[in-house]
């Protein structure tokens, strides 16, 4: 009969208790020749410090002894933390129903009666140990899966800190780069080339933010955090707003961009006018799919459908790109996973089409993809975006810009323990009309709400000896706080930031990079402002004959726009107008094509001057 070992492979220890001698010696005889480690005592208490002293593996128990019977025995050794997993054996001579009913019930987890065969014993010991060595084993896994987990959970709780430490390390500059680039915009006073150059700035800082952002939503949908926010929003004007920003990229890599929807099509009913859905991370999956396709594809077209399937609408993006081979279909939503050449694969993070199949799952639907090596690929998913009844949108699609307010003048306190942060609002309110006011610290802030008692407080939520929710409670007890709004603005991109600076007292969230026309519209809303708008100018108009470039300065630009070199056209057409006056209504029509991206007309334009 084979003897189960215990964790540490040595031979199992029995304890025997029986005040009987020649029940000792029996038992001893039939254990020590079967290859167990046995140690006999013949009472009670005796076996409790023995168990105490070196707990054994299984323990034999006679219930009739004096001083103490086997079930106190029992009872004592179920009551310690070192003794209470030890089986227990209860070997006796009583034969009778209730005495095996209350051996049980005290603790024991078998019954053996005397006189007993040896087969018995053996078999029952065997039995026991082994179930006690599967229980340890499977207490030891246990607790193993109990400490990975809280390993799992302590690292990604260091990860959580370390994402929002670098996110707030990281937006806090780009606050200032953005901030700056949305003020410059405005400057009337700049050249084209310093308006263009200001424009790479933006458009450059804000893909670095969209870079962050893959990360922390990656980080977002791992720990279970990320939410879909419903709103209603026009269904035409949102795929309109995505196709322009793609129908340009297109053009200038000089391929094929085909919108197929319902809309274009001028088909009735086929696509609600409006729905309702998070529009953020619809716009998000949708920018990722077409900017892969147009990233992979550098011969062709790219097609993007849009269409009513039932009660769901199916969008679908298809290139006629480098293809994914059948072994990678897979490994393309996995995080950090490229394809293409290497140049390919340095741009973005990795984590476009990881975050967006996880999106359309938290949607309801599933991304697909079918792709054949060297030809192409078509992604798409199917989702449920219920029609938007009674949705109206009044909001025009080109402001004027913002010259100030109506009434009195509103004083704005910007609380930011960085001066840049400072800066960008003041340069960004203070040609508005608001007076503005600063303060470096919390305790500034409550001084300065006290003795100018502003109408909007711009809060900064991470500043040294005193943060912004502490500050937000004390400034939210003073008696005139009850009219003052109060705006968190905070570098951090989690919603526990958010959530937790309404619940200290703010009105509302802004997150940093700030953008101008958010910040403006909180102000508009909060503060129930009329603003006024600068009145349009007269544009340069287009004449139908101009004064061309001569052949040579023609090739020139022609080589610009067939590489797509949007800067390089605008410093070129720059020079020329700088040298001969006469073509400034020539370099007007082209720099205006050049902004809007349509290298297509400017190429169309410069072959008809030439022939």
């Amino acid at each position: 009969m084979q003897i189960p070992t215990t964790e540490n492979t040595q031979k199992p220890n029995l304890l025997i208790v029986d005040d009987n001698p020649a029940n000792l010696r029996l038992l001893v005889s039939l254990l020590a020749d079967s290859g167990y480690k046995v140690r006999p005592v013949p009472s009670g208490a005796l076996a409790l410090s023995a168990a105490q002293l070196l707990p054994p593996d299984l323990i034999l128990l006679d219930i009739n002894m004096p001083d103490m019977n086997g079930y106190e025995v029992c009872q004592h050794l179920k009551a310690e933390e070192a003794t209470k997993h030890i089986p227990v054996l209860f070997i006796s001579a009583l034969d009778d129903a209730m005495d095996k009913v209350h051996a049980f019930r005290v603790g024991g987890v078998d019954y053996i009666t005397k006189p007993f065969q040896p087969e018995e014993v053996l078999a029952r010991i065997q039995t026991h140990l082994h179930i006690s060595l599967l229980q340890k084993q499977l207490q030891l896994a246990k607790t193993e899966a109990e400490n990975a987990k809280e390993s799992a959970e302590t690292a990604n709780r260091a990860k959580s800190r370390f994402l929002a430490n670098m996110s707030h390390e990281l937006r806090t500059p780009l606050n200032g780069i953005l901030g700056y680039a949305q003020i410059l915009r405005h400057d009337s006073n700049l050249t084209p080339q310093q308006q263009e150059g200001i424009n790479i700035i933006q458009r450059s800082g804000e893909y670095l933010l969209t870079l962050i952002n893959d990360i922390l939503d990656l980080s977002k949908i791992e720990a279970d955090r990320m939410e879909l926010y419903q709103s209603d929003f026009s269904l035409e004007q949102f795929l309109n707003n995505v196709v322009d920003l793609f129908r340009m990229r297109a053009e200038q890599k000089d391929i094929r961009f085909i919108y197929d929807s319902p809309f274009v099509r001028k088909e009735k009913n086929a696509l609600p006018t409006a729905i309702r859905g998070d529009e953020k991370r619809l716009r998000q999956i949708l920018i990722n799919l077409l900017g892969n396709a147009i990233k992979f594809t550098e011969k062709g077209q790219v097609i993007f459908r849009v269409e009513k399937e039932h009660d769901k609408i199916c969008f679908s993006v298809e290139d006629t790109g480098i293809g994914i081979p059948s072994n990678k279909l897979e490994e393309v939503f996995l995080p950090f996973q490229q394809i293409g050449s290497h140049n390919q694969q340095m741009e973005g993070t990795g984590l476009g089409l990881s975050i967006s199949n996880r999106l359309v799952n938290m949607m309801g639907g599933k991304l697909q993809i079918t792709s054949q090596l060297g030809q192409g690929s078509r992604f798409w998913f199917t989702i449920h975006l219920p029609e938007a009844k009674g949705f109206s949108d009044n909001q025009p699609s080109i402001l004027p810009k913002i010259t100030g307010y109506e009434g009195q003048q509103r004083k704005v306190l910007i609380v930011d323990d960085q001066k840049f942060n400072q800066l960008v609002c003041k340069h960004l309110l203070q040609p508005l009309g608001f007076e503005i006011s600063h303060a470096y610290t919390g305790q500034e802030a409550i001084e300065k709400t006290q003795e100018l008692k502003p109408d909007v407080i711009l809060m900064d939520l991470v500043m040294p000896e005193m943060d912004g929710f502490t500050t937000t409670e004390r400034i939210r007890k003073l008696p005139i706080a009850s009219d003052i709004t109060i705006i968190a603005a905070s570098a951090s991109a989690f919603s526990q930031d958010q959530q937790r600076s309404l619940a200290s007292g703010c009105d509302d969230f802004i997150a940093k990079p700030i953008k101008a026309d958010e910040l403006l519209k909180k102000l508009k809303h909060y503060l129930s402002l009329t603003w006024t708008y600068e009145k349009p100018e007269m544009t340069l108009p287009i004449e139908t004959t101009f004064t061309a470039p001569n052949s040579e300065q023609l090739k020139t630009l022609l080589d610009l726009t067939i590489r797509g070199d949007i800067e390089g056209i605008l410093e070129y057409i720059t020079i020329l107008e700088n040298d001969n006056k006469a073509l400034q209504a020539f370099t007007y029509r082209v720099r205006q094509m050049a902004k809007n991206f349509q290298l297509k007309h400017i190429r169309e334009l410069v072959k008809s001057l030439s022939s």
